[in-house]
């Protein structure tokens, strides 16, 4: 039975090469402790927000498990509390065939910002980006 030839895998991204490579170095010392340093680990589970907990246990050599449990903890410590009112605002469409500037600000309570200025105010395109905007929040 043949074997497909693999296909070289892309680079890592830099910030995770620079942990892989610490990680290897930490490793590689003899004298040092057998777990992992709280360091190490804290820059592990911020790898893991930007890609992923699998790629990045899988490029530090580290337990997919443990890792998940690290970013699932720190989430819960970082998230702030939901407030329990409802904030809604309706935007009703612009009857005039006049083109109108507009610039809209938005602040997540994660603390993401998105900076919207339209030349000419369409609603459909307004709610396609806010609902966009808002739906990582629930995740």
């Amino acid at each position: 039975m043949k074997r497909k030839p693999t296909r070289p895998r892309p680079p890592l991204p830099k910030r995770l090469e620079a942990a892989r490579q610490r990680f290897e170095l930490w490793r590689s010392d003899p004298n040092r402790d057998r777990s992992i340093p709280d360091a190490l680990w804290n820059r592990a589970v911020k790898l893991a927000v930007a890609y992923g907990v699998h790629k990045t246990a899988r490029t530090l050599h580290v337990n997919y498990a443990h890792l998940k449990d690290r970013v699932v903890a720190s989430t819960k410590t970082r998230a702030p509390a939901r407030s329990t009112s409802t904030k809604f605002l309706e935007l009703l469409p612009v009857e005039s065939t006049a083109s109108r500037d507009c610039l809209i600000e938005f602040e997540s309570q994660r603390g993401r910002k998105m900076r919207v200025e339209l030349k000419s105010v369409d609603v459909d395109l307004l709610e396609t980006l806010t609902d966009s905007f808002w739906s990582d929040d629930d995740a």
